[in-house]
């Protein structure tokens, strides 16, 4: 994945879903007017219903933009509670949230889905958040140092640092002189 396009997809959703409650917001309040002038008269039938489908469609954005929000601050919630936590337990997760590791699951299985989280996925096993081609942070001491001007390679063998995204705020380890890719949304770190 190239510099930044999960914080991206973090960022276009945020936005998404102003710009949804706002539509949704003129929508429903242009075509609530609408419906009551619609009421106050003799109109037809069809027209009436017109406006009630728009009234229906603005309400419907408003809420989608809601959910949409609702999502992404979600992600920023675990993304913080996950990078403190070297095996992405989804049990730990919930206990940590007071919430079913059944809605945990789905919560970021939905994130993973709107491509939150690129190339992760759930181990059904362990019952933890797994990211393809990554160490998990825990395990970032134990790495062997990358032979030298290999990609995000650690030349002087030093070991790893930790550093914490712009883009999401999680908590990586990068090897020392170094760059790397956060865990969670992909940004690039160094």
């Amino acid at each position: 994945m190239n510099g930044g396009t999960g914080r991206s997809k973090v960022i276009l959703m945020g936005i998404a879903s102003k710009i949804q409650i706002i539509l949704g917001a003129l929508i429903a309040a242009f075509f609530g007017l609408g419906l009551i002038g619609c009421l106050s008269q003799k109109t037809e039938v069809s027209v009436t219903i017109a406006i009630l489908l728009f009234l229906a469609l603005g309400v419907w954005l408003i809420l989608r933009g809601v959910k949409k929000g609702r999502l992404v601050k979600l992600f920023q919630r675990y993304v913080a509670l996950l990078s403190g936590d070297s095996e992405r337990s989804l049990d730990s997760l919930a206990g940590a949230l007071g919430v079913s590791v059944d809605a945990v699951r789905d919560n970021v299985e939905r994130m993973i889905k709107q491509g939150l989280m690129p190339n992760a996925y759930i181990n059904r096993d362990t019952n933890c958040l797994v990211f393809a081609g990554r160490v998990p942070a825990g395990q970032a001491a134990s790495r062997p140092a990358a032979a030298p001007g290999g990609q995000g390679g650690n030349p002087g063998g030093t070991g790893y640092r930790t550093v914490v995204c712009k883009g999401c705020g999680a908590a990586n380890q990068i090897p020392v002189g170094g760059t790397g890719e956060c865990e969670f949304c992909g940004s690039r770190l160094g």
